[in-house]
């Protein structure tokens, strides 16, 4: 997983990283996630952002009004007018 960003914050204490702007994300699948913020807290193993999110991978796109991520930013919840384009029949595949 990588991770960039132009302005971060890193909180010691807390051990909660915060960046501000545009947001790039390349998941350990090889999908990318679009966003801008991210508050990441290391220590609870969670992200979130509360702006747009959108999700390019080889199956589909996804795009949603916010998203948390968990795991290493290996499972993702997309919170609110979710749409999911699918690029290949997920029943037989």
């Amino acid at each position: 997983m990588s991770l960039v960003g132009a302005d971060a914050f890193y909180d010691r204490t807390r051990s909660v990283l915060e960046v501000k702007g545009p947001v790039n994300i390349v998941t350990q699948n090889g999908s990318h996630a679009s966003l801008t913020g991210l508050i990441w807290n290391r220590e609870k193993n969670m992200a979130r952002t509360e702006s747009p999110v959108r999700l390019d991978g080889d199956d589909g796109v996804v795009t949603a009004d916010r998203a948390e991520f968990f795991d290493e930013f290996r499972n993702i919840a997309f919170i609110g007018r979710v749409h999911a384009k699918v690029m290949q029949n997920i029943l037989n595949p």
